[in-house]
């Protein structure tokens, strides 16, 4: 789950202090007397069409104070656990790792909690155009403001989280996804790796999801996220990109053929095989919030084939730990035979209350998938993994 949801951002350049902060590199917080004042902030908001959000804690109507509503709460405690719900937020988190300073709670069962905004940004540009990307961008290093930029909120690691920031939210910046049957650049490059060959553009904050669907329309695959919610621009490529195809056709980094980028000067580029290439190099795995906002990018496709999934987790208690420990071994020491086999794995582990995180219970839970293989030829070649789980005691998995 490489986050998501994840944009990138130039950071030497946001970095260097503006002339209102007697901090050196240290950037300006709200308690700061370099933080800018209110008409600053109203002046931005009016330069972006009043798109400026004064980020509050989700569950902040779930504790005494101006902003308490009961029905507003019982929403928050219903829908918290969906990352779809959290990705409507832009203080909204996919996963939970169990900091949180304003947790979910019913109004009768606060005990002495508080409800503070951490490590979540100030404010927010819910940035649906490029002028809006740029006028954020612009403001944090005028005022020497941390930048930082989400759309989905789909990353364990949190990096798109910054205490005293203005955040970029992406979710809604959209123009479309558009399928292309022969690969077309922006900029008319020719690029000899994928001459020929079909493309998807995927212009602004959509989930895999919203791709998947195109993709699956059109009869071909694309090499995506391991899970529908997470973000399929920006941060998710930059990281590497793991997904269910990868096995089969490289990771995300591998497929991005082109990116339409904003710059920490504000200015949009293309940057692809033939322009721009030492941007196009960075942000195709070169790791997230350091080289530019992407705005939209196309990746490769693939014709359609069949394909398998194993799915299944091993259940973690106290008493069981030992055997829980043995077979995680199990499945890790397995995993060159199915990689071998051509499956790609994907597992994370989770000891934490289940209703903060997600759905998952703690334990070990893995996704394999298969590309060009039947149901019967992959439980075959899982078949050595499940019979050894089971002289543990765990045999619960489903392939389809």
């Amino acid at each position: 789950m490489a986050a998501l949801t994840l944009f990138l951002l130039v950071s030497a350049a946001l970095s260097q202090p503006s002339s209102a902060s007697g901090t050196g590199t240290c950037k300006c917080v709200p308690t700061d007397s370099c933080w800018p004042p209110v008409s600053a902030w109203e002046s931005l908001n009016t330069t972006i069409s009043g798109q400026l959000i004064d980020v509050q804690p989700i569950a902040i109507s779930c504790y005494a104070g101006p902003l308490f509503n009961n029905e507003t709460c019982a929403t928050v405690n219903s829908e918290w656990k969906k990352c779809a719900w959290q990705a409507n937020h832009p203080a909204g988190q996919c996963q939970d790792t169990g900091d949180l300073t304003c947790p979910p709670v019913t109004p009768l069962d606060i005990n002495g909690q508080n409800c503070t905004l951490g490590n979540n940004p100030v404010y927010a540009v819910n940035a649906t155009s490029p002028e809006h990307v740029a006028a954020g961008i612009k403001f944090a290093a005028e005022h020497n403001i941390r930048l930082t930029v989400k759309t989905t909120g789909h990353d364990f690691l949190r990096r798109n989280q910054g205490f005293g920031s203005l955040e970029i939210w992406m979710r809604y910046h959209r123009t479309g996804i558009d399928f292309q049957e022969t690969y077309k650049s922006c900029s008319g490059c020719v690029d000899p790796r994928w001459t020929g060959g079909s493309a998807i553009r995927i212009g602004g904050g959509y989930q895999w999801s919203d791709v998947f669907a195109v993709a699956k329309a059109n009869n071909v695959i694309i090499v995506g996220g391991g899970a529908p919610s997470i973000g399929a621009n920006g941060g998710w490529s930059q990281g590497g990109g793991y997904g269910a195809a990868a096995q089969q056709h490289g990771i995300g980094a591998d497929q991005l053929l082109e990116a339409e980028v904003a710059l920490a000067d504000g200015s949009v580029i293309t940057a692809n095989a033939c322009q721009n290439i030492d941007i196009y190099t960075a942000i195709r795995g070169g790791g997230p919030s350091t080289y530019g906002v992407v705005l939209s990018a196309i990746f490769k496709t693939h014709p359609m084939c069949t394909a398998v999934q194993q799915r299944f987790s091993i259940p973690y208690t106290a008493s069981t730990r030992s055997k829980f420990l043995d077979a995680v071994a199990v499945v890790y020491s397995s995993a060159p035979d199915l990689l071998d086999a051509g499956f790609t794995l994907s597992g994370f582990w989770s000891q934490a209350n289940a209703s903060l995180v997600g759905s998952a219970p703690s334990g070990y839970s893995i996704n394999t998938y298969a590309m060009n293989k039947t149901v019967a030829e992959g439980q075959a070649d899982f078949a050595p993994v499940l019979e050894k789980l089971s002289t543990l005691g765990f045999n619960k998995g489903s392939f389809y």
